[in-house]
């Protein structure tokens, strides 16, 4: 499923079915690196591949293109038995930065971000439980139209927040 507008409305969503997994992350033993991929990673990466795919396919060619900052939002959703968990936040491993690092990089193979995923410049990512047979993850993409408040911790702001900064942050005069 797929869709596309030029705001900051979803120019890409796309759903994969399966149990998510994270990035593997390299090991080094006795100085050498190890690759500590499973079976079950690689089925993850290749639906994630192929759901990049199908988004990339069916929209118009060239929408991602450019410099635009891209908004990234992607829902992971774990099964569990237990109903009182149902619709409730996932709050066991995998870690949540790890399951985004995975999709983030899965997306990029396959040309959906036209680029690099460095110009996935906001986005949030959630787990959530859900009952059995409902696992996966849904992926959207935007264009980043966040106003962002503040100019840096020593910049002009249009919020209280540079207010409440301690003063062994700020800079000494």
């Amino acid at each position: 499923m797929s869709t596309q507008k030029l705001s900051s409305e979803v120019l890409v969503r796309f759903v994969v079915r399966g149990e998510p997994k994270s990035q593997p992350r390299p090991r080094f033993i006795n100085g050498r690196v190890v690759s500590n991929t499973s079976p079950e990673v690689s089925r993850w990466q290749a639906a994630v591949r192929w759901g990049a795919v199908e988004a990339y396919n069916a929209i118009e060619r060239g929408v991602l293109k450019g410099t635009q900052s891209l908004r990234v939002d992607v829902v992971f959703f774990f099964g569990t038995k237990k109903r009182e968990r149902w619709g409730k936040p996932h709050t066991q491993k995998p870690d949540r930065d790890n399951l985004d690092k995975l999709v983030l990089d899965e997306i990029t193979k396959v040309g959906l971000l036209e680029g690099d995923d460095c110009r996935v410049s906001s986005g949030s990512i959630s787990k959530a439980w859900c009952a059995p047979g409902g696992e996966g993850c849904i992926v959207e993409v935007l264009v980043d139209e966040q106003k962002w408040p503040l100019r840096g911790l020593d910049g002009e702001s249009n919020t209280s927040t540079a207010d409440g900064v301690p003063g062994w942050l700020k800079k000494n005069p």
